[in-house]
């Protein structure tokens, strides 16, 4: 995924690809073990890279004055270049101490970019340059979804597959209510209380609802 002019533009691939992990999610739940772990553990992480891609797509694509979704063009109070002086940017927005240790370089390599999955510190990057889209994402994070606060955990445990990941998923599961997780794939697989999805659908829907708005 990549910068966009018109945001509405990004709101279709998320569409796109969430239908896809759908399917894959659901097509998963008919094979048998070993293969149905690998294929529930493919889309944890597929949807993962593409929540951190749309988040990190989201900010550049407003520095650089994309419209939005409701065809306005977006404006900030700077104007930015390429996309190592962004990185540079969200640096100095996301880890103020590094940035300034490092001397407070106008570009950085996209290698140290910081990884952005909160978009609480997507909101702070628009903020920071009075980007004119940011009430559409502080709206989108009025929701409080909260696949911004559990999908990273069950990520890590589906790329690494170590006990470590596997306890703070456990973790992570009892803190949603749910006991005895003897494998993560429970969690992501478990139906929401007085609801027809599971876990792992909830995400999708989120996803699809959130950056819905935060591209308006």
């Amino acid at each position: 995924m990549r910068p966009v002019s018109d945001l509405a533009k990004l709101q279709s691939s998320v569409q796109h690809r969430t239908i896809r992990l759908r399917r894959l999610f659901t097509a998963a739940l008919d094979h048998a073990e070993p293969r149905r772990s690998q294929l529930i553990g493919h889309v944890v992480i597929e949807l993962d890279n593409l929540v951190l891609s749309s988040l990190r797509n989201l900010a550049i694509s407003s520095l650089w004055g994309a419209r939005t979704a409701t065809g306005h063009r977006i404006s900030t109070s700077r104007t930015f270049g390429p996309q190592d002086e962004i990185s540079a940017y969200f640096l100095s927005v996301a880890n103020l101490t590094k940035y300034l240790r490092m001397s407070s370089p106008p570009t950085i390599s996209r290698k140290e970019e910081p990884t952005i999955r909160d978009p609480r510190t997507t909101a702070a990057i628009l903020n920071g340059c009075a980007a004119s889209n940011l009430g559409a994402l502080q709206n989108a994070l009025a929701w409080n979804f909260a696949i911004f606060a559990d999908l990273s955990t069950v990520r890590n445990f589906y790329a690494h597959r170590n006990d470590d990941t596997y306890r703070k998923v456990r973790n992570k599961a009892a803190s949603m209510g749910v006991l005895g997780l003897s494998h993560p794939d429970m969690l992501v697989t478990k139906r929401i209380a007085n609801r027809s999805v599971t876990l792992f659908e909830d995400w999708l829907d989120e996803t699809e609802l959130f950056f819905e708005e935060a591209t308006k």
